[in-house]
């Protein structure tokens, strides 16, 4: 990503301390939602403004989480979620979603 830039902006991807809070950055994506690590860090971005994917079947705590059906990697969003971080996800993405679970 090292040069990368998104609306002129820099874009910077950094692995998180096993204690460090997810402070400061607008995207966590977290492999393994359910690991102790994980589930602090999710904590960490609870009611921040950070979009949280991951890459495990809906539940696994993030706003958008990948999943693999029919040997394709789809996703599913948890607007509800969103909202609690202060997000609003736009409708277009919405639809393309497998589920969108909890309402708008």
């Amino acid at each position: 990503m090292r040069g990368q830039k998104v609306g002129g902006r820099p874009i910077s991807v950094r692995r998180l301390a096993r204690t460090e809070k997810a402070t400061g950055c607008h995207v966590l994506y977290l492999s393994a939602p359910r690991a102790p690590a994980a589930v602090d860090a999710l904590q960490s971005a609870h009611g921040a403004p950070v979009l949280t994917v991951t890459d495990q079947a809906s539940g696994a705590g993030g706003i958008v989480n990948f999943v693999l059906r029919e040997n394709r990697v789809r996703f599913t969003i948890d607007p509800r979620a969103a909202a609690h971080n202060g997000l609003t996800i736009s409708s277009k993405l919405l639809s393309l979603a497998l589920n969108a679970r909890g309402g708008g």
